[in-house]
């Protein structure tokens, strides 16, 4: 019994001081492209996507393949999950001096097209493009709009995406 209460105060003093522990430069930045990237109105989070190159084509958004270039977002739930990632020496040797990557989660979403709102969806966003389907192959990483992957180096931070845009929450359309 000893050995049980033992256990279960030194579990919470770890999950105590893992919340202490510090956050890492690199998910600061992650969670600063998360808030300038999304805005919170009311329970749900918002953001306008547009896709900032011309003919790489732009989202599925529903099962029936529907697709769009540029909208507004609504989402339910939405969290940033991000974790660091070790930097290689091969990686230290050209520079890189931090990395991680991450996802946007959320459980559902719907989309203004400019007309109107689109039924909830609760299925994963992905790019339709070739374009971006072929680079993100290329690059190894997800074909998600909402993948994140963050490297600092000698020049500073590359890999913030640009794609989803803070709006206000005057400026949504009504719900």
């Amino acid at each position: 019994m000893k050995l049980a209460a033992i256990l279960i105060v030194g579990g919470l003093f770890v999950i105590a001081c893992n919340s202490l522990a510090p956050q890492s430069e690199t998910k600061r930045q992650a969670q600063a492209w998360f808030d300038g990237s999304f805005t919170k109105c009311g329970e749900d989070y918002f953001a306008k996507y547009a896709q900032p190159v011309q003919g790489v084509g732009g989202l599925y958004v529903n099962k029936y393949g529907a697709e769009i270039q540029s909208a507004i977002f609504e989402f339910k739930n939405l969290s940033l999950m991000f974790e660091d990632q070790p930097v290689t020496e091969t990686e230290k040797l050209n520079g890189v001096e931090a990395k991680g990557h991450g996802f946007v989660q959320y459980s559902q979403f719907r989309y203004h097209d400019g007309t109107k709102w689109s039924y909830w969806e609760d299925m994963p966003l992905i790019f339709s493009g070739k374009m971006m389907q072929s680079l993100n192959k290329l690059m190894e990483r997800p074909n998600s709009p909402m993948y994140i992957g963050l490297e600092k180096n000698r020049d500073g931070w590359a890999g913030k995406s640009s794609i989803w845009r803070q709006i206000s929450c005057s400026e949504l359309p009504s719900l």
